[in-house]
């Protein structure tokens, strides 16, 4: 959810914990993954015991979770709990796992959540509150144009633009696929779901074969996703329906419906390998995590699936705009990495709420959101201690001489919704919650544009569960709302409470901002191997689909979680048509008749010239075309990586399928280039950046002619790069092949491609400037950097049990706190002696591709790494080694190395156990 259970712009992560968990705490509760190595001797059983019997020292508790049986995977996974602290897991546990026979690799599978930052643009919308002087209650004008640009749409918008409803209209719905579709959970009593075809669903949480609803919210996210895939039923509610509403669908839940733990990492990679064990033809991923390799675990599993014949589609991530924010596993080998164009029409889903000011009445409409606890027959007191509008976003204190309402507990406190007012005296206690307010009218800030709408959003300054009743209005309507109550008149709202006092309705305002151009918040490649991502973009910023019942049922979302299920419908209407067509060819058919889309930068200012591919990969997706073009590549992208590995032509192949005689012209499309680093800092990535400046291609032949069945091979070259002219920030450029052939559809096509204008082992992978020395508090986990030459005084107790730290200090522990520019293939941590340049700790840790690394990210000594090896008193700095991209490990000009500051470690004179030398405890 950006976390899930509250905010809906989101690409969910697992984080790898054995580096980046970054979470002390006195008990364990961890899941241990463990890769077997290739040639294990041993069975799953066996080797599964001879972990519990190990652990039985640890006291630790073992329960089993999954056996992992794929080419790429072989593993299993289990449940641990100990008396201990998680870094003492990956310090001391799983070193020991890591040491026995037949296994390769021991890592935590504890989920995590990542939470990408969707840039949050602002909208108004037209509001029907009164006009002054009017007694009348006073209704919206029709829906039609006129009334402020709003109007009703019998068919989705985002249907219309991709060439979905043409598909429709002649008769290609997904009939005879079936899609697995791995996501949080979903709530099936949504109405419109009510003929969705639903052949198997499971939760791995719950360990139940059954989504019966319930309105969980855990579930709001998946239930949304399953509705742009195959949302059907007799009323089409609004015109909702699935983008292929005949498939079967396969659901994988991961998370709970209310207050067990989610999911793991294991569950997840189980739902991947059960997907793929059971002939579905597709697979929609609605989980990622961050930026890594192809060789991370759930990529594997992926590109395994991918190989035994299933497609898969996986969200590029919400992590952009700029160079290499994307993830895994839509890195993937053979997966389509799925980016998010906005909606060209933005869908307004709102209620209605009636209020009364003195003798007037009128309506505004709003947006239900999370909590909706209204009671029944509601007559809410709106009250505000005053503007929060010039004040710095955030919690600020409540304007000196405020008054307080009278019956706060029937009172709905007014709030724009980047603001939030503390208790009198700048307390940490919310104003509103300390009053004993239950409920919020919440209005967008004045910055809001169309590019926004007004989404179901829970998260804002103001959100807290504790609430039990939250609704959000457009700013028109807040500062209409605002200006009655400084006028000194009173408000009454009468908010509803169920769906049936609703009065909802869907009206669209055209985005002629950004309406089908690449969001603002979907991720950008390259991956780290330096090949082309996103495959292509697909609608996902402002839809509306199916939703929890509580809610209307329907709700407008935003992300790549949304633009993710629309293109694995897109690839079943393509698949239905073309039975014959395997993964590779339905990825390269989609993204060769995809749409080369306008550049919009950062502050959403529309150019005249082609987005980066590196934003866009294919463009838009056409579905029509995908369905009905004739002629096909055999390629979904050519990629000519950096200057140290670009290869001198790359070729691909053009068939023509039809039944008439086909000429075809080739053509060179700039897109957009940039550079990788920013101009600001030597040492970050550029943003949203896009120059009209092109490579040199060459591409041979230039025209062809194609009997039926006949194809040609064509072969493409990067002669020049683009003159941009601050070369030491390295450059990244891309383009497209254009095709344009003599039939009479369908005729176009766009293979694009990628380059650098730069080696990329020249791009440095330490941030300097931001990483440092910190001490970590155990309790709140929370790091704070401290100076060089910090004394850390500890006191040792070599009487705990193993495997809790031995150690507290002072002032936490001593750590640091790394930062890097992108993701490294390879790099460690060691503790080295300041007095002699000694490595004290030889490989503290070691990180690789195998392992999603989070780029900032702390680590701390707590006595207990390399069996509690002892470390004397004396100074020490970190020293930090990590492989640049594309570099050689056996050369040392292609490391960064960063050695922190220096510290200091004394022993308190209480502690216990403490040798001269050695190994204690």
């Amino acid at each position: 959810m950006r976390v899930l259970l509250i905010l809906l712009h989101l690409a969910v992560a697992f984080a790898l914990a054995i580096e980046q968990q970054n979470t002390i705490t006195n008990k364990v509760p961890s899941i241990i993954l463990v890769e077997f190595t290739e040639g294990a001797q041993e069975s799953p059983d066996v080797i599964f015991n001879t972990i519990e019997q190990r652990l039985i020292d640890y006291e630790c508790i073992v329960t089993r979770r999954h056996t992992f049986s794929s080419p790429s995977f072989r593993g299993l996974s289990f449940g641990l709990s100990c008396e201990g602290d998680r870094q003492t897991v990956r310090s001391g546990i799983l070193p020991m796992i890591q040491s026995l026979d037949d296994i390769k690799k021991a890592s935590s599978a504890s989920r995590g959540h990542q939470t990408p930052q969707h840039r949050q643009q602002r909208s108004q919308q037209q509001h029907g509150a009164l006009p002054e002087g009017t007694s009348q209650m006073v209704k919206r004008q029709g829906t039609t144009t006129t009334n402020g640009g709003l109007y009703e749409s019998p068919i989705l918008p985002t249907h219309n633009d991709t060439g979905v409803w043409r598909l429709h209209a002649e008769g290609t719905l997904g009939t005879g696929m079936r899609i697995a579709v791995i996501d949080t959970g979903f709530d099936l009593a949504s109405p419109g779901l009510s003929q969705t075809r639903v052949t198997y669903n499971y939760n791995y949480v719950e360990d139940a074969f059954d989504f019966t609803g319930d309105n969980c919210i855990n579930f709001l996210h998946g239930t949304h996703v399953l509705g742009i895939i195959a949302a059907e039923s007799e009323e089409r509610k609004f015109g909702v329906v699935g983008v292929a509403p005949n498939v079967t669908v396969d659901l994988y839940g991961l998370d709970p419906c209310e207050g067990a733990v989610p999911g793991g990492l294991d569950d997840f990679m189980a739902a991947i390998e059960s997907a793929s064990s059971k002939g579905v033809d597709l697979i929609m991923v609605g989980y990622g995590i961050g930026l890594a390799f192809e060789e991370e675990p759930v990529a594997r599993l992926v590109s395994q699936a991918v190989a035994n014949g299933t497609a898969v589609t996986v969200g590029s991530g919400n992590d952009g705009p700029g160079l290499f924010t994307g993830g895994s596993p839509a890195n993937a080998r053979g997966a389509a990495a799925i980016g998010s164009a906005d909606n060209s029409a933005t869908p307004y889903y709102t209620w209605r709420a009636n209020f009364t000011s003195g003798d007037e009445a009128g309506f505004i409409r709003y947006a239900p959101q999370f909590p909706a606890n209204f009671p029944a027959g509601n007559n809410l007191t709106l009250w505000s201690p005053g503007p929060a509008e010039g004040l710095p976003e955030g919690c600020n204190p409540v304007p000196g001489g405020f008054v307080p309402p009278t019956d706060p507990a029937n009172t709905i406190m007014l709030i724009e919704e980047d603001h939030c007012w503390l208790g009198p005296g700048n307390t940490s206690t919310r104003l509103a919650l300390g009053l004993g307010i239950p409920y919020v009218l919440r209005y967008q800030a004045a910055s809001a544009s169309v590019v926004d709408g007004m989404q179901w959003r829970p998260g804002f300054a103001e959100y807290s569960r504790d609430y039990k009743g939250i609704a959000r209005i457009s700013n028109e309507d807040g500062l209409f709302l605002a200006g009655i109550l400084s006028n000194g008149s009173s408000v009454r709202i009468s908010v509803p409470s169920n769906i049936s006092e609703a009065q909802e309705e869907v009206l669209y305002r055209d985005n002629d901002i950004s309406g089908g151009l690449v969001s603002g918040f979907s991720s950008w490649g390259p991956t780290p191997e330096g090949k082309s991502y996103p495959s292509f973009i697909a609608p996902g910023e402002n839809i509306l689909s199916a939703f929890l019942p509580r809610f209307g049922g329907v709700a407008v979302v935003g992300g790549t979680s949304m633009s993710n299920p629309f293109a694995v419908g897109v690839y079943a209407l393509v698949k239905e048509r073309h039975p014959d067509y395997d993964p590779q060819q339905i990825l390269a058919v989609v993204a060769s008749t995809a749409k080369p889309v306008r550049f919009i930068d950062d502050v959403r200012q529309k150019k005249e010239f082609l987005a980066p591919v590196f934003s866009q990969g294919g463009g838009l997706v056409d579905a029509w075309d995908a369905v009905h073009t004739v002629s096909v590549v055999n390629v979904s992208s050519l990629d000519f990586n950096d200057t140290a590995h670009r290869p001198e032509k790359l070729d691909f192949s053009l068939r023509n399928t039809g039944t008439e005689t086909l000429k075809y012209k080739l053509s060179h499309l700039g897109a957009a280039s940039g550079y990788i680093l920013s101009e600001a800092d030597p040492y970050g990535l550029s943003g949203a950046e896009g120059h009209p400046m092109y490579a040199d291609v060459d591409i041979s032949p230039a025209e062809v002619e194609l009997v039926p069945g006949g194809s040609a091979t064509i072969s493409v070259s990067v002669r020049s790069n683009p003159a941009l002219p601050a070369t030491s920030r390295g450059i990244s450029f891309g383009g497209f092949i254009e095709i344009v052939s003599s039939a009479s559809e369908a005729n176009t096509l766009t293979v694009p491609y990628t380059g650098f204008g730069a080696r990329l082992v020249d791009i440095p992978m330490i941030n300097p400037n931001a990483s440092h020395l910190v001490k970590v508090d155990p309790d709140t986990n929370i790091d704070t950097e401290v100076a060089p030459d910090t004394l850390f005084t500890c006191l040792f107790n070599g009487t705990i049990p193993k495997p809790a730290w031995p150690v507290s200090c002072d002032l936490g522990f001593p750590g640091f706190r790394k930062v890097f520019v992108t993701a490294s293939r390879e790099y460690t941590y060691d503790l080295v002696s300041a007095d002699t340049g000694e490595d004290v700790l030889t490989g503290t840790f070691r990180g690789g591709a195998e392992n999603w690394a989070a780029p900032s990210s702390w680590w701390v000594w707590d006595g207990s790494e390399e069996d509690r090896k002892y470390v004397p008193p004396g100074a020490y700095f970190w020293r930090v080694r990590a492989l640049r991209l594309n570099g050689d490990v056996g050369k040392m000009g292609d490391w960064d190395v960063w050695d922190s500051g220096r510290w200091r470690l004394a022993y308190d004179g209480r502690s216990i156990g403490l040798p001269g030398n050695g190994t204690i405890g």
